[in-house]
Formats: structure tokens, sequence, C-alpha cells
């Protein structure tokens, strides 16, 4: 066998990104899917679910040659730890100090003067209906673990439902979120500048400006602590059976809030296990055990969270999980095609560079023994390239800044590592690739983040001149409406005539793009899915829905003339400058959407449109809202 040759790791780390850059940006249009599924991708020729296998090839490949052939000039130094100390004093009052500044930012009584945003939406909808007394997977579609729901759930029974409750536990998790981050900061870098400068470099990839529970970083940061767990200590060879058994609760709580981000958790816990194993002195037996105990802990824990959240929903949640990761790998549901962008190349690098770094480790497994720092940049690596799978099934900014969040925290901690070959020149390559990343990110924040400001300092304004809101709105049950502090005259119309006592009792179908009026007009809606994608209409079809013994379907106007004329609504065009640059720098979804549309309107067409047309009539006009019902 040919002698390892000692290569220029900058060199091998670009030739991966290369590799990356076939895998995602030729190999997928060479082999288009089927054109008639309904997605954007596979109508514009790209196929996800290529891409992401020709990565896990690659990068496989890329390994096994590296760790054959290529040595590493020389082996990677453990990072030289600050000499300066944190007081505990100063500490908590930094936290403080964080935990106060978002609290301000996210006021809730301010949140909710214009509220609802975007996927906050999705979630006040959801638990509408529960506060009508349906169940989560059983009386209606939900997208997300049972945790997701069980919080602001609890808090609604006390505080009552409202956008303010929602905020409440909204805020309250983002102030947990932030102060731990900055714990974790205070842990491995002691000085204030460069705790500074990591934390702007990391909230563009942890900050959420859709305001929904499903964009709060606690979906995908528990791999953080479970790697923590999971990793050498100076105290003991193996790992104690309370570390193993706190790693897999800790993934289990995960789990039972994102079941995919927690499966890709479990995973990273299991690789960082994995090289252990491999390590010169192994305790084999104990941390085979250790594996055990986290593989049991994890499900164990996930079994009695999803239990006690939902009951005897459990049946119906684990269809739904099947049924809704069916529908996204088979139909493609809600996926865009990937296109490289400044954003999208400096992440990938960074995941080459720790590729490379990690592969050249595998040449001194048996001889060196891995260090913390060795155990959270394989893990954080590990995640990535499985949480990938996720995230390539909607490659916008936002989706795919979950899979590399956690390797670029990794690397701002500068953790000591010796296995892993992350000499101090890469490790500043790598820091200059994160900035360029959360340059690149904070750009595709921009035109939706400029929107979402405007929106929270009225807030604030209104709530510190003590403005009035709009109050009582008629309306069958409780109203967001009336939380505002404009008043929406249309929607508050709707509401006032599906309160009336003629139609009171009647059920009600909000079509497509209305499905959020069901929270504003205080109105239990009918149907199991809810959403503008029909993730669910095969398990529960809208088709059924449309014989329910006296349904009012409430549709807009322009819906109903398209459906009619049979030609799609035309889509909204977006052409500003900051929208042409978010297209450049972060991602190109924001033209995809507009296809979307399409791709939506015609599911809604298909589920329960056509039956529109022939079975109902219409039966008035409020505003620009139609109301059909039955013809006789």
């Amino acid at each position: 066998m040919t002698a390892p040759r000692t290569v220029p790791v900058l060199a091998v780390a670009g030739i991966v990104l290369a590799g990356y850059g076939l895998a995602l940006g030729v190999v997928p249009w060479a082999f288009p899917p089927d054109p008639s599924l309904p997605n954007v991708a596979a109508q514009l020729g790209y196929n996800v679910g290529l891409a992401y296998l020709s990565i896990v090839i690659w990068t496989v490949v890329a390994v096994a040659g590296i760790a054959v052939f290529v040595r590493a000039p020389e082996a990677g130094p453990v990072a030289p730890a600050s000499a300066e100390r944190i007081g505990r004093g100063r500490a908590w009052v930094e936290r403080l100090v964080m935990g106060a500044l978002v609290l301000i930012v996210l006021w809730p009584p301010a949140l909710s003067r214009f509220g609802p945003r975007i996927e906050d939406s999705y979630f006040l909808a959801a638990l509408h209906r529960v506060t009508c007394g349906q169940a989560p997977y059983r009386d209606f579609e939900f997208l997300y673990g049972p945790l997701m729901i069980a919080l602001p759930k609890a808090w609604m029974g006390v505080a009552g439902y409202s956008m303010t409750s929602y905020y409440t536990v909204y805020a309250g998790l983002q102030v947990a979120l932030y102060v731990l981050l900055w714990s974790l900061l205070q842990a491995f870098l002691t000085r204030f500048r460069d705790r500074l400068v990591a934390f702007v470099l990391i909230v563009p990839f942890v900050l959420d400006i859709l305001f929904g529970l499903n964009w709060i970083a606690w979906r995908y940061a528990a791999v953080v602590p479970v790697l923590l767990l999971l990793a050498p200590s100076r105290e003991e060879a193996g790992i104690s059976p309370a570390r193993a058994l706190a790693a897999g609760a800790v993934t289990g709580l995960a789990v039972g809030y994102s079941y995919e981000y927690g499966l890709a958790t479990l995973l990273a816990g299991l690789a960082v296990l994995g090289f252990r194993l491999a390590g010169p002195g192994a305790p084999v037996v104990r941390l085979l055990g250790a594996a055990a105990l986290v593989v049991v802990a994890a499900l164990a824990t996930a079994y009695a969270l999803v239990r006690l959240a939902i009951g005897d929903s459990f049946g119906d949640y684990l269809t739904s999980l099947a049924h809704v990761a069916g529908g996204a790998t088979d139909l493609g549901l809600g996926q865009f095609a990937f296109h490289w962008t400044v954003l999208f190349v400096a992440e990938f690098a960074v995941l080459a560079i720790v590729v490379v770094a990690g592969a050249l480790g595998l040449r001194r497994l048996r001889k060196t023994p891995m260090t913390q720092g060795d155990a959270l940049v394989i893990g954080a690596g590990a995640f990535a390239l499985v949480a990938l799978k996720i995230a390539l099934q909607r490659a916008d900014y936002l989706h795919l800044a979950v899979p590399f969040a956690p390797l670029i925290l990794v690397l701002l901690l500068s953790p000591p590592t010796r296995l892993v070959a992350l000499a101090r020149p890469l490790r500043r390559v790598a820091f200059g690739l994160i900035a360029v990343a959360a340059a690149a990110q904070a750009v595709g924040h921009a035109p939706l983040g400029r929107w979402m400001a405007e929106g929270i300092a009225r807030g604030f304004l209104h709530e510190a001149q003590g403005r009035p809101r709009v109050g009582a709105v008629e309306a069958r049950g409780p109203s967001l409406l009336s939380e505002r502090s404009e008043a929406v005259p249309a929607a508050e119309a709707l509401a006032a005539r599906l309160a009336a006592a003629d139609l009171r009792a009647r059920p009600v179908l909000f079509y497509a793009g209305l499905w959020d009026m069901a929270a504003a007009t205080g109105v239990c809606p009918a149907g199991y899915s809810f959403y503008d994608v029909l993730y669910s209409d095969d398990l529960r079809p809208l088709g059924d829905t449309a014989g329910t013994p006296g349904l009012i379907v409430v549709i807009a106007r322009r819906d109903l003339e398209a459906l009619l004329s049979d030609e799609p609504v035309p889509a909204s065009a977006r052409n500003a400058p900051l929208d042409r640059l978010q297209a450049i720098v972060a991602s190109r979804h924001a033209y995809q959407s507009a296809l979307e549309n399409e791709v939506e309107e015609q599911m809604w067409r298909e589920a329960i449109g056509n039956r529109l047309l022939t079975e109902f009539r219409e039966r008035e006009r409020v505003g620009d809202f139609v109301l059909m019902e039955r013809a006789p």
C-alpha cells in the first residue's frame, strides 16, 4: 500500500467542498424526479432525495480516502485556555442582563398588539382547536412533537387562550435559551470580548424571526448538552451510569419536542461513543453499557413524556408521524430545490474542514486519547450530516441553518482538541468562513426581519403610550382580533356573521389560505388538515369533511374566482432590492415560494375545491369572503 502523503489540509478541504458542489449542484439536476409530484423541487427538475444520498456517499468516500492516503502535516494542538477567570457575581450579572434584554425585545403584551405574524399563526390555530376540545393528531393535524404544544397548552389552561399567553411561553423559552447559551460561552470563553464576538456570530443562526415554537433553537439545541455528557472527562475513562442516563433523558426530551432532530441528536451521541470505543485503552464493556443506557433512557423518556402530553392519542400520534414523514418523502411535500449561494458555500466549506480534520484524526484514533473538544466537534459534525436529510427537504437559509448551528457554535467555543486535526491556521480559516456565513445569514433575515422589527417597535410604542386595544369582538368564542391595537374590519365582520343566530351552530371549514381565520374569528373549524400544504389529506380527506351536514365553507373571493376560471391565483412578485440580494447571498426561496403557492392551490382544488363548484352554492358574501353551503 502506498504510504500516506502529507498534503495541505486546506487543499484537501477544497476538494471535499468541490465534491459537495457536484453532489448538490449537478447530480440532482442530472437525474430529475417525476415532475408531476406536488412540490416545487420536482417541478423544477431537482431530485432532493438524490442530493442527500450524494452528500452521504461523497462524505464516506472522502473520509475513507483521507484516512488512508493523506497524512496530517501536524497533530491538532490543544487550544490554549485563557488565563482570565470569570467571577461568580459577574457571571450572573451577565446572564441576568442577557435574559432581561431578550425579555424586553419579546415583551408579550407588546407582541400581541400586531400579531399574529407567521409561524405563530400556526401554533395559535392549533391551540385554538385545543380550546375547542379537539386533540392534536386525533382531531387535527399537528406537524411537530407533542411537547411542542403541551407547554403552551398547559399555560393556557391557567392563563386562558390568547396571543399574550402564547407569547409569554414563547418569550420564556427564548429567555431560557439565550441565558443558557451565554452560560455555555462563559464556560469556554473566559474573556468577555471573545464571548461577545462568538455571540454575535452565532445569533444569526439561532435567531427566530418567525415567532414559532418550531423555530426556537430548543428544537435542536439538545445535541450540545448530550455531547458534553458523553464526552470524555478527566475523572473517568468510561461514562458513569448517571451521565449516560442524563444524556438519554435529554435526548428523549428532544425526541418528544421534535422527533426528527431528536433522532439526529441520538445518532450524534452514538457517533461519539463509537469513536471512544475505538480509542486507546477504551473500557469497551462500560462504553457499550453506556450506549445501551442512552438508547433505553431516550426511548423511555420520550414514551413517558409523549404519553403524558397526549394521553390516549398516542396511537394517533404514531399514525400521523408515519403519514407525514411518508408524505414528505414520497411526495416531497414542501420541498425546495437547492441553489448555491454565498451562505451555503461558507457553511459547506466549514463542514468540509471538519470532515477533513476528523478523517485525519482516524489515523491517530488507536493511539491518541479523545478530548472533550474532539467529542464536541465529531458529534456536531455527525449531527450536521444527519440533520441535512431534514433541512434539504426545504433548502432555504432558515432550514439549512439548523444542521450547521451546533457545529458553528462548537467551533466558536474553541474547545481543546487532540484527535481532530484542527490546527490553529485551520481554525482561523473556519472562523473566517463562519463570519462570512453569519453575515450572509443576516442578509437572509433582512427582508422579513425589517417588517418584523417594525411591528415589534410599534407594539412597544402602543404599549408604552397605553393605547386601547380593539376589545370585545362579536364572535363565537375567543377571538385574537380583540388583542390587537388596530381593528381588522373585514375579519371582524366575518366573525360577527359566523356568530349570528342562523349560522352559529353550523360547522365551518376555512379554505386554503384562510386557515388562520379560525382563531381570528373564534370559530372551531371542521377538517383534519388546516394548513397551506395538505400533509394529511390522504389520512383524513377534506373531501369527507365536505359531506358534513350543514357545513359552511369560507373562501376568499379571489380563490373562488380562480376556481371558476380554472386559472391560478396570480402570485405577488418579490423583486425588491433586499429580495434580490437575499437570493444571491442567502437563498433563492422567495421565488420558489411563489411557485409553491400554485402547488398548494392545486392541492386544495383537488382535495375540495372542485367539489365546491359541483356540490355547493354561494350563500352570501361578507366583504371579500364568500360563504358557501351545499346545494339543495
